[in-house]
């Protein structure tokens, strides 16, 4: 009877949120009572591995939740973000970015090999190439690929990464610049809105009827 008692406690005080993987390509409802329990039961519901760090932001706008007294505030429903650590929120969509924390697998290794390929023919593409195909160049270990690897030429591989690290970032400046401005659009229309809500109330309060009205207790 206790037992049933603690559990109905436990799920009394658990609130629904939503989680989101760092792609922004899964979404997930879960129950929490805690910040941890949020944590853990959200890496589960994305498939993320239980060895991996992860912190929680808000979606809107990036604010890192680490505190479980902040986190307690938090109205029902609202979405958080798992992001791994050294991630940086970015207020877009990124569904190429790559989910394999940092592990070198053989469908990874085999993709960067065909990209090596088309790019040895064809060095103009890389300006084209998704995301997660340019963290797979910027980050490659020529430890870790097969013995057919090193027919590249070391100088040609060291400036596909050079490369590849360069589009990374104007990629992720454009995305921050781009969010930033969303959030200035949102602030300005927010300013906006509440000037013509004063100008409104301004206007009611200096109406012809309540002119009138004033002028007759004046007057009495």
């Amino acid at each position: 009877i206790h037992f049933y008692k603690r559990n109905q406690s436990e799920m009394s005080s658990r609130k629904p949120y939503k989680v989101l993987d760092r792609t922004r390509s899964v979404k997930k409802g879960v129950m929490a009572a805690n910040l941890e329990e949020l944590v853990g039961r959200g890496k589960e519901k994305l498939g993320y591995s239980t060895n991996t760090e992860v912190y929680a932001v808000l979606e809107e706008d990036g604010t890192e939740v680490d505190e479980d007294d902040y986190f307690q505030t938090l109205p029902n429903n609202t979405t958080l973000m798992l992001l791994y650590v050294g991630d940086r929120w970015s207020p877009f969509a990124n569904p190429d970015a790559p989910d394999c924390g940092g592990e070198m697998t053989a469908s990874s290794t085999a993709r960067l090999i065909a990209l090596l390929t088309r790019l040895e023919s064809e060095p103009g593409c890389i300006a084209l190439m998704a995301e997660v195909d340019l963290e797979l160049l910027a980050e490659m270990d020529c430890n870790s690929l097969p013995p057919t690897f090193p027919r590249f030429d070391p100088e040609f591989l060291s400036q596909l990464q050079s490369a590849a690290d360069k589009h990374l970032f104007e990629k992720s400046q454009i995305r921050d610049t781009l969010g930033l401005l969303k959030i200035y659009h949102r602030s300005s229309d927010a300013e906006a809105s509440t000037e013509a809500k004063g100008r409104r109330d301004s206007v009611k309060a200096d109406s012809p009827r309540k002119r009138h009205k004033a002028n007759q207790d004046t007057v009495g």
